[in-house]
């Protein structure tokens, strides 16, 4: 019997709810979805990105990071350079931006909790 999975999503662990959603706004995303120590934002082509708060919380208990490295979240851009700077503006740090074999740079932006997203540019040739 073969299992019917209806959706899918990407989650991580964050340590301060509002501390991340304040950092993921800056990269445009806003909750479509907000209840307490959990929150949902819909990235460009389908993905869903769930944040679930680790913190201690009175009302919930202690929980516990279901991951020790975190994630790594792949996000094609367009204009990498400018992306980069935009979010320099926006006080956030990226790596210098790299170049893969094959044609693509990259740079990467952690969040507040260290879960990294790699911000791609493909087809560059340099």
């Amino acid at each position: 019997m073969a299992i019917n999975i209806t959706d899918s999503w990407v989650k991580a662990d964050v340590g301060d709810m509002d501390i991340a959603l304040t950092f993921y706004a800056k990269l445009g995303l806003k909750p479509t979805m907000k209840v307490p120590s959990y929150s949902e934002l819909a990235l460009p082509g389908g993905t869903v990105l769930g944040l679930h708060q680790v913190s201690k919380d009175e009302s919930m208990g202690q929980t516990e990071r279901t991951s020790k490295n975190g994630f790594v979240m792949m996000l094609r851009v367009q204009n990498l350079g400018e992306v980069v700077r935009n979010l320099k503006s926006e006080g956030l740090e990226s790596t210098k931006i790299a170049h893969a074999p094959g044609g693509a740079d990259f740079s990467s932006v952690y969040d507040p909790d260290g879960n990294r997203l790699v911000l791609v540019e493909m087809g560059k040739t340099s």
